[in-house]
C-alpha cells in the first residue's frame, strides 16, 4: 500500500518504476481531501526495490519502496 495525503479533493497520478527507471504501472486516482491509500498488492511485483512518484497539481515527490517475498 502507498499512503498519501492531499489538502483538497483532486486527481493524483502515481507511477511505479523499477530502479532502472522502467515504468511498471501508472495510476490516476480521484483522491479525497486528507489521507488516501493506493493498494498495489495486486501488481504482484517481484521482490526488490521500486520507486514511486506522486504528482498532485504542482507538487511532485518520489520515494522508494521495498517489496519482500
Amino acid at each position: 500500500m502507498i499512503p498519501f495525503e492531499v489538502p483538497s479533493e483532486q486527481t493524483v497520478t502515481i507511477t511505479i518504476s523499477d530502479v532502472a527507471g522502467r515504468l511498471i504501472r501508472s495510476y490516476e486516482v480521484d483522491a479525497a481531501a486528507g489521507l488516501n491509500t493506493l493498494n498495489v498488492e495486486r501488481l504482484k511485483l517481484a521482490a526488490g526495490v521500486y520507486e514511486y512518484t506522486m504528482t498532485a497539481g504542482r507538487f511532485t515527490a518520489t520515494k522508494k519502496m521495498v517489496v519482500a517475498d
